[in-house]
């Protein structure tokens, strides 16, 4: 097989331009079109669509190079050899931007790229060439050779740095317009309305976010805001959020709470008759030549809120209550006790408390001759008693029969008064064979208490004495 012609290369770049079909190429060589042209002939045949464009004979793979640039003589590439596919992948090794020599290399696998040629019949690959540690895009296309000797291949390189960069330049700017419409539509997505206040004589214009884009679209415009404000807000907002609302929404009441500062409230408007949860936040333009106002519908986020709430406060009381007998445990009168630490460190005369010890007299005796059942019931019936009596201070129930109630405030004030009703009840009660609950109550002395477990000592050692002593109450 003899090396192609000029003419050859030119009409082979055609088709890879797609100017011109193979058909059209052997048609030409079969009548004998004169095909002798010079160098400089080859270089502007070339100049307009490669910097190179290589003969690789796939018999025993010795390539030629024609050159219209010295783009590649600069990078010492060989410019004629005897195994094409093997210098490729040296240079390849060489001066390709190492995150694409991968696939570079796979690309000039000649088993490869064959079976790729016989696919599509052109194959075109893009990567990029280090010039001075700088990348440049090249492309690359291969095809087969025309006419009945096929057995060649043409690879022609055309530099595509600059059009790789504005195809790059542009994604990035399509790319950064979608990323800015999607946050511009997750922004809006939850206002309801946004107004936008020219101070300079107080006009509007009212924008709605579009349902499909989420974009902010006029709606309606007005010439006085503050007064049409104030006609909005008596006919829709609810009743208990009038007032508050209808005075921040006059104008010197307004410009002076956003200050240096957003203004926000949080109000209920009436939709349907139902209220429904609205935020609205007003802020300065950057000139302060006007105000925007955005309102949002946070309904759905403000009874999540208050769902959350409630769950928290009732896992809150879960592990804080007693499950037999409805008071505190003893795990919430542990943060009781660290409360009341706090409050004696200090020393800022806010320790004003006491504390009380109750325990139920002859349990034992009750689960013993009546049952379990019976105890658990009398257990039941001390808490009960207890709460009715200290209905202003914590019960807790620290141990099996024992009981604690910390009093401050009004039943600190009253305790001796309090104590004074449970011994009269735990008389009544001896009468009629009923429950017996010893007690004993101590207050902090901070003259003696450096705690309150020292509180906690006293008031239980009294609860023991008084315990002897109900032993000769009479019972019926």
């Amino acid at each position: 097989m003899t090396n192609p012609t000029i003419r050859d290369i030119e009409r082979q770049a055609n088709i890879q331009a797609g100017v011109e079909s193979p058909g059209d190429a052997t048609a030409a060589a079969a009548n004998g079109v004169p095909m002798d042209l010079s160098y400089a002939s080859i270089a502007a045949a070339l100049a307009n669509r490669y910097d190179s464009i290589y003969y690789v004979d796939l018999r025993n793979n010795h390539y030629v190079e024609y050159s219209s640039s010295p783009t590649f003589q600069e990078l010492k590439v060989e410019i004629s050899g005897d195994d094409f596919f093997g210098d490729s992948a040296r240079n390849i090794r060489r001066i390709v931007h190492p995150d694409d020599q991968a696939f570079a290399l796979m690309m000039h696998q000649k088993g490869y790229l064959l079976a790729e040629l016989e696919k599509s019949g052109i194959v075109s690959i893009t990567y990029r060439i280090m010039f001075d540690d700088v990348p440049h895009f090249y492309n690359g296309r291969f095809t087969r050779g025309i006419g009945a000797d096929s057995d060649y291949l043409i690879v022609g390189w055309a530099d595509v740095d600059s059009e790789k960069k504005r195809e790059q330049a542009f994604e990035k700017h399509q790319g950064e317009h979608r990323l800015m419409r999607d946050i511009n539509r997750a922004l809006t997505s939850d206002y309801v309305k946004v107004y936008y206040i020219d101070l300079s004589d107080d006009s509007y214009c009212e924008l709605t976010p579009d349902q499909k884009t989420g974009d902010l679209i006029v709606t309606m415009t007005g010439r006085d805001f503050f007064y049409d404000a104030q006609q909005m807000v008596r006919e829709t907002i609810f009743h208990s959020d009038l007032g508050r609302l209808e005075a921040s929404m006059t104008r010197d009441n307004m410009l002076e709470l956003m200050g240096d500062a957003p203004f926000i409230i949080t109000y209920r408007k009436l939709e349907a008759g139902k209220p429904v949860w609205h935020t609205l936040k007003a802020l300065y333009s950057k000139d302060r030549s006007h105000v925007l106002i955005a309102i949002r519908d946070i309904d759905i986020q403000k009874r999540r809120e208050t769902d959350y709430e409630y769950k928290i406060h009732s896992m809150s009381q879960l592990v804080n209550r007693d499950a037999m007998t409805g008071v505190k445990n003893k795990n919430a009168f542990a943060q009781e006790e660290i409360k009341w630490n706090q409050a004696i460190a200090d020393a800022d005369g806010s320790a004003n408390f006491a504390v009380a010890i109750f325990d139920v007299n002859d349990l034992k005796e009750i689960n013993d001759t009546k049952g379990h059942i019976a105890g658990d019931q009398a257990i039941i019936e001390a808490a009960g008693i207890i709460s009715q009596i200290f209905k202003h201070s914590p019960v807790f129930r620290i141990g099996g029969d024992e009981f604690s109630v910390v009093l401050s405030q009004r039943d600190y004030a009253r305790r001796s008064s309090l104590m004074g009703m449970l011994d009269d009840r735990m008389r009544s009660n001896a009468s009629m064979g009923q429950v017996q609950i010893a007690s004993g109550i101590a207050a902090f002395n901070s003259a003696t208490d450096t705690s309150f477990s020292d509180v906690f000592r006293r008031a239980d050692a009294l609860m023991y004495e008084q315990k002897r002593q109900m032993k000769g109450y009479p019972s019926a």
